[in-house]
């Protein structure tokens, strides 16, 4: 099955497009940040828990925002913050993929690979709306811990405490049946150009990563090139 063509949506000021062999993620940093070099060099190595766990260091109250699509060897989208993943999968059907809540990132594993992936920021409108339930088989996992390992009993969804419950446990991961929604209309998204092309005005920064058309499928040609 071919790779899914992704496309990063221009987003608002402080925030980069980096990539790595079989990933791109938008994140909430400005391009010369430190911690964006040291995502963009951990994007390098082609795991995106790498990156995750740079974006998310010190905890929770420290995360810093993401949304971002792997495909290798199977599609995992992970999104934290004001952030959806737009995924229309084979039989053309579109779901939007969002953070439940701002104390969890969702972590999604599809069985097979979509025909399209969509990363992007919320506007301002968008943010003020309750979270869509997750489905399809999404799991939510508290900012600043690791990817779940398969089989693991530990590692298992757990529901999350109510805000404001004195003495309530940290936020675990929230139930495996969680989800993807039919995604609300989006405008038109920023189409990247294809390797060698200038950016078109107004794309926002893609950092240690090749851009490539949002119609064509990922493969080994889309690897990203580390941040010095």
């Amino acid at each position: 099955m071919s790779d899914p063509s992704v496309v990063v949506e221009r987003a608002p000021d402080g925030w980069t497009h980096i990539g790595g062999p079989g990933m791109h993620l938008l994140i909430g940093l400005d391009e010369d940040d430190e911690r964006t070099i040291s995502a963009s060099d951990a994007a390098d190595g082609g795991d995106i828990d790498d990156v995750v766990e740079v974006l998310t260091a010190g905890g929770m109250r420290k995360a810093h925002h993401f949304v971002g699509v792997h495909w290798r060897p199977r599609t995992r989208i992970v999104a934290f913050g004001p952030v959806a993943a737009v995924v229309t999968l084979a039989d053309g059907t579109e779901h939007d993929v969002r953070a439940t809540s701002t104390k969890v990132w969702t972590d999604l594993e599809l069985p097979e690979h979509p025909d399209r992936v969509v990363l992007r920021v919320l506007d301002e409108s968008e943010r003020s709306q309750p979270a869509p339930p997750l489905a399809l088989g999404a799991g939510a996992v508290p900012a600043g811990s690791g990817h779940p390992s398969s089989g693991d009993p530990a590692a298992e969804p757990a529901a999350e405490p109510a805000d404001g419950v004195t003495g309530a446990p940290a936020p675990q991961p929230i139930s495996d049946a969680s989800a993807v929604q039919p995604a609300v209309p989006t405008p038109t998204p920023e189409v990247l150009p294809a390797v060698g092309d200038a950016p078109p005005a107004g794309v926002i920064p893609t950092f240690g990563a090749a851009v490539r058309s949002s119609e064509a499928p990922g493969g080994p040609g889309d690897a990203a090139s580390g941040a010095s």
